[in-house]
């Protein structure tokens, strides 16, 4: 009879209900596996499924070598691994280790530890994905800030509708300016609005405190600038840190902070011959335009361009892909800071 170190077959009623303690069970192990006629497909199949694992089975390790004297024949990969403990597995295997280089040269060994360890490292790589699949994400509030015409709102209604936003929802859109279109975009859509108008607070303070009260009422998740033309101070960003987000139209740490914004932007852009140019996601920090940067893109710069169409081709192409993409990442918990760093997950 052809030794079986170890062994797994698709039928759990012939496996064992628990580790071989010694050569002799091992042997028995390979009588039975002989009767039930797998003992042909561990030396004859080049790979091994095992299906059906269950909980009290020697299989519940996912993963069990198959070791014969004619050598390494394979490592079979469950289609369900049942609790992943394929490392358990091996250092139950390397507990008959004579047996084991006995039944197989030094390369099928290393080849057997090897595949042990490269399915643990997939293994980790799939339970991952199942886990983000099966998380239950909260859907996340948020709030927009306006000063104008509301076109990256737009934008988000869009992102929103479509599905690309899912685990999340735009309650309310904040104006510092009665009038604008962006409030009517706002009531097209069925959301909230409200108005606090920036002339009737005599500093930014005041007026930070105001917006961030407001912020807070609405039980924001994440805040996003979309457009709005006030730089709130440090007391926003300590209510809502690293939950704010905004969207520059330059390659950040390129043409901004402090008098950068609309078309200065672009006429800053095209005064110095820049040959490509686009938009930032950012986190907004007290730092104006120093937060951490989510995501970028950029558009080729014509030679007859002006501001304005230079503009235009950066709003369609890249600021209204680039900020619903970012929001829909924040509301799935795929965005990360570390060391004043943003880390996305794509």
């Amino acid at each position: 009879m052809k030794k079986i170190i170890a062994a797994c077959g698709n039928d759990c009623s012939v496996c064992p209900r628990h580790l071989p303690k010694s050569e002799a069970e091992l042997e028995q192990t390979a009588e039975l596996w002989y009767r039930a006629g797998y003992r042909d497909k561990v030396v004859s199949a080049s790979e091994i499924s095992c299906v059906g694992c269950m909980d009290t089975n020697w299989c519940r390790y996912g993963i069990v070598s198959c070791v014969t004297e004619r050598g390494l024949s394979s490592c079979g990969e469950c289609a369900v691994y049942p609790c992943g403990k394929i490392c358990e597995c091996f250092e139950a295997t390397k507990r008959f280790e004579p047996s084991v280089r006995a039944a197989c040269t030094e390369e099928e060994y290393q080849t057997l530890t090897t595949a042990f360890f490269e399915k643990k490292k997939n293994l980790d790589m799939i339970s991952e994905e199942i886990r983000k699949k099966q998380r239950v994400i909260p859907m996340k509030n948020i709030c927009v800030l306006v000063s104008g015409g509301g076109t990256n709102l737009q934008a988000l209604i869009d992102a929103q509708n479509s599905g690309i936003i899912t685990q999340g929802r735009i309650t309310c859109v904040i104006s510092s300016k009665e009038g604008v279109y962006a409030l009517e975009r706002a009531a097209n859509a069925g959301i909230k609005s409200r108005v606090i108008p920036r002339k009737e607070y005599a500093d930014i303070a005041s007026y930070t405190r105001a917006v961030t009260d407001a912020l807070i009422e609405e039980k924001a998740d994440l805040v996003v600038y979309a457009g709005f033309m006030t730089i709130l101070d440090e007391q926003a960003f300590e209510a809502f840190p690293y939950k704010m987000m905004n969207i520059h139209p330059a390659l950040i740490p390129s043409f901004c902070g402090k008098g950068f914004y609309g078309l200065h932007v672009h006429q800053a852009a095209l005064e110095k011959g820049v040959k490509v140019s686009g938009a930032t996601v950012h986190f907004v920090t007290p730092e104006c335009d120093g937060g951490p940067i989510i995501m970028q893109d950029t558009v080729e710069v014509k030679n007859d361009d002006t501001p304005e169409t230079l503009q235009r081709r950066i709003m369609e192409n890249v600021e209204w892909k680039i900020l619903p993409k970012s929001v829909a990442l924040f509301c799935e918990d795929r965005i990360t800071v570390r060391d004043g760093r943003a880390y996305v997950d794509l």
